[in-house]
């Protein structure tokens, strides 16, 4: 399937330009690549140095996983770099994914009946060393690019975006580690545990981010409208290749806690309900806007039958990895061909990314 488009077409010389990354946990292996791979293609022939992809865009809103590479590209660090983390730590930081069957899903429910899957220090720990002491103020006041990342306050159900301080009168944030803001948006029920995180001198305890936002569509066209001084708003958003949609539901049928997968089936399906929802609610919303505004979606493949086993939101292994590596190199060719079509519709993105300056040799 081609890239999406929805709104007018984008293009603007002046636009102002914005990147929402959906969630989808060790799926983001398969965005980082797919990136990865999109900003080589699009940089000088024969070159090799990494390039610094979030100069391409003014603002940044990433979920979960998106919101790993959310602080990542606010920070300055190549898309390399991130595919490295999940390729060589993945396995460390879900040790223990929610496993296929029905009686194998019962005892793993059974054993995790009072603590989560996997615990944060592996994940915490990966992080630190990717992004030390850095925060989110120290961010902002190095790179100047705006960043958002949605979670959710479980005390009291209330959805929260952490965010950069790029609005003059709100800096609520900007004490907050990256190393926090990532464990609070990835921290996923039943697979990682709840994350504590002081904000504004008050510990919260926070859950992921993708229970409301998975897909930050609409949290991204709500900030840049609010940041564009009237410049059209262009968002290019970027799924994590998420497995083709919905099961066939006998009529004689009415599912139980198996056929839910002890909870994860419902999980996984308010992500995907998430993406269709908010490209729609911008396509609803675009006519009523005073600003011109555009979307693109990425194309993403429909993964074969025989990966869809495979693809799991915590599966780590070396089929997982490969299968993710495989697809997010695959659809960049494909994204990469429409960007170098003749006036075609993505040709924006090219000479988004062509002349990225090279990463930074200090990160912190």
């Amino acid at each position: 399937m081609a890239s999406e488009m929805y709104g007018r077409s984008p293009g603007s010389a002046d636009a102002f330009r914005v990147l929402a990354l959906d969630g989808g946990g060790m799926r983001g292996l398969y965005t980082a690549t797919l990136l990865d791979a999109l900003s080589r293609r699009a940089g000088p022939k024969n070159d090799t140095e990494a390039r610094d992809l979030g100069r391409a865009f003014d603002l940044i809103v990433g979920t979960s996983t998106g919101g790993i590479l959310t602080c990542a590209l606010a920070a300055g660090h190549s898309t390399g770099e991130i595919v490295e983390l999940y390729k060589e730590h993945g396995r460390a930081i879900f040790r223990r994914p929610i496993p296929n069957g029905k009686m194998r899903q019962l005892g793993f429910a059974v054993t995790h009946m009072a603590s989560p899957a996997n615990d944060a220090s592996a994940l915490r720990g990966k992080l630190r060393k990717v992004f030390g002491d850095v925060t989110i103020g120290d961010v902002y006041a190095r790179r100047g690019i705006a960043f958002c990342i949605p979670t959710l306050d479980i005390g009291s159900h209330a959805p929260v975006v952490i965010k950069s301080g790029h609005f003059k009168d709100k800096h609520r944030d900007d004490s907050v580690l990256l190393v926090d803001a990532c464990l609070a948006t990835t921290a996923a029920p039943i697979v990682l545990p709840l994350a504590r995180v002081p904000i504004d001198g008050i510990e919260r305890t926070f859950v992921d981010g993708g229970l409301w936002a998975n897909s930050p569509i609409i949290i991204a066209l709500v900030e840049a409208l609010q940041l564009c001084d009237k410049r059209p708003i262009e968002i290019v958003s970027v799924g994590t290749c998420s497995p083709p949609e919905g099961r066939y539901v006998a009529p004689s049928k009415s599912w139980g806690l198996g056929d839910w997968k002890f909870g994860v089936g419902a999980i996984e399906a308010s992500l995907d309900a998430q993406a269709h929802a908010a490209r729609h609610a911008f396509h609803m919303l675009t006519p009523f806007l005073k600003i011109p505004v555009s979307l693109v979606r990425l194309h993403q493949t429909a993964p074969p039958a025989d990966y869809v086993s495979r693809m799991g939101l915590d599966r780590a292994d070396e089929e997982a990895i490969d299968i993710m590596l495989q697809l997010g190199t695959r659809d960049a060719e494909t994204i990469y061909s429409e960007m170098t079509r003749f006036n075609g519709p993505l040709a924006f993105l090219k000479d988004a990314l062509a002349n990225l300056p090279p990463i930074e040799s200090h990160k912190q």
